[in-house]
């Protein structure tokens, strides 16, 4: 019986790579995620009371995206916001999540423009059944990668803090 042994070979390498090979933080996401472990608020957009059949407001939505934040030990009221949208329409939802941060543009020659801008975003679209944990879902999956993204570029400054 024959081995394939170059794809073994091949396996090896790839799972024997550096662990910090896959934490390379670029300068994109310095400039996306960077804050010196700035702590981060959360902020519900897009539904309004309950929606329909589902039994899902806006307070369930705040309370899941605030409780990840607290288990990562990064919330705050005030500061930077992490904004959630959610829309649904019939049988179809749709998930918007960005960091808000402050950001400053400075033209050749003229004085900096300063405001509040999205530099990191994450969405997605499906269908509910009628279950609002579709939809909470998610927004748990999206908050996830925020936070994994957010820590692993605040990595230090987090250490510090905490």
């Amino acid at each position: 019986m024959r081995r394939p042994i170059l794809p073994t070979a091949a396996l090896v390498l790839v799972l024997a790579a550096p662990a910090g090979a896959a934490e390379k933080i670029t300068e994109y996401d310095r400039f996306s995620l960077w804050t010196g472990c700035t702590p981060v608020a959360e902020l519900v957009d897009g539904i309004d009371g309950t929606v329909g059949r589902l039994a899902l407001d806006r307070r369930d939505i705040a309370t899941a995206v605030r409780s990840r934040l607290r288990a990562a030990r990064i919330f705050d009221d005030a500061g930077l916001w992490l904004v959630v949208n959610v829309t649904v329409s019939g049988p179809a939802f749709g998930v918007d999540v960005k960091f808000m941060r402050s950001v400053e543009v400075r033209p050749k020659e003229t004085k900096a423009f300063v405001g509040m801008a999205a530099t990191w975003e994450a969405g997605s679209t499906g269908t509910h059944g009628n279950d609002p944990n579709h939809i909470l879902s998610s927004v748990s999956r999206h908050v996830d990668k925020f936070i994994d993204d957010y820590l692993r570029v605040n990595a230090d400054a987090c250490r510090n803090s905490n």
